[in-house]
């Protein structure tokens, strides 16, 4: 009923007239919603764009490797089985791409490189990355592709270009004089991270254009640095998304 009014409201809008003057003969020009600037959700006909409720002339194009992205909503788990991980993480948001710009050139040659994401994908990005924006009334948020972890499909999750997905390898410490540290105690200890590689992107464009691979396999074990990763929990696994060029080591 209420939608039924406010459509009705927006369409009687677009067909009023306004007055320049109130003598015989006054020319009358046609109200549209795109006259009003910011809009009011009343004023907002159908298939207007809005960005943070101003009426749009068209819709909104990202630009180089952006993307624009619908956020899916505070899920506690993910249709593919991901689960948002505690306070103190970076917890991952998923999101439908709205839009993808075609990507941007290198910085070194001008070489074109792709953008891999396309409107359509569900992607896997860190909460704390991105613009955050009010588009066509629903939250959205705009990303750079660095800032893209992975794409969510029916068959899992698929890391982008040069991140690696691992699944951590948690040890205990233990001192000099043989004393077992505690995992809070080991916190102080500058230890590096440690992870089992369980998926890889396709590897990173080098500045001709060529694709250079993620220098680790799935099986491989690796060191990575000490604020290199992201940690999601997958299917009830922890799990840390972490770039090909924070990892140190592999074994």
């Amino acid at each position: 009923m209420i939608r039924a009014v406010l459509l009705l409201a927006a369409s009687s809008a677009c067909e009023a007239f306004r007055t320049t003057a109130f003598s015989t003969g006054a020319v009358q020009t046609p109200v549209t919603a795109r006259d009003r600037r910011p809009a009011r959700a009343a004023d907002v006909v159908m298939g207007d764009y809005t960005l943070d409720n101003m009426v749009l002339d068209g819709p909104l194009q990202p630009l180089k490797d952006q993307v624009l992205v619908k956020l899916a909503g505070a899920e506690k788990q993910t249709k593919g089985g991901l689960f948002l991980t505690g306070e103190m993480t970076d917890k991952p948001t998923r999101g439908t791409v709205v839009a993808a710009g075609p990507g941007k050139p290198h910085p070194y040659t001008d070489v074109m490189i792709t953008n891999p994401i396309k409107a359509g994908d569900t992607i896997l990005f860190g909460s704390y990355t991105g613009t955050k924006v009010k588009y066509c009334q629903d939250d959205h948020v705009m990303l750079s592709m660095d800032e893209v972890l992975a794409t969510v499909t029916d068959k899992g999750v698929v890391p982008v270009r040069d991140r690696a997905m691992l699944k951590p390898i948690e040890k205990p410490v233990e001192t000099s004089t043989g004393i077992v540290l505690t995992k809070e105690a080991s916190k102080a200890q500058e230890v590096p991270n440690q992870g089992e590689v369980i998926a890889v992107g396709e590897g990173r464009f080098t500045a001709k254009g060529t694709l250079d691979p993620v220098p680790m396999k799935v099986g491989d074990k690796v060191m990575y640095t000490k604020y290199g990763g992201i940690d999601v929990e997958y299917e009830g696994q922890k799990l840390v998304f972490v770039f090909a060029a924070d990892c140190l080591a592999k074994y």
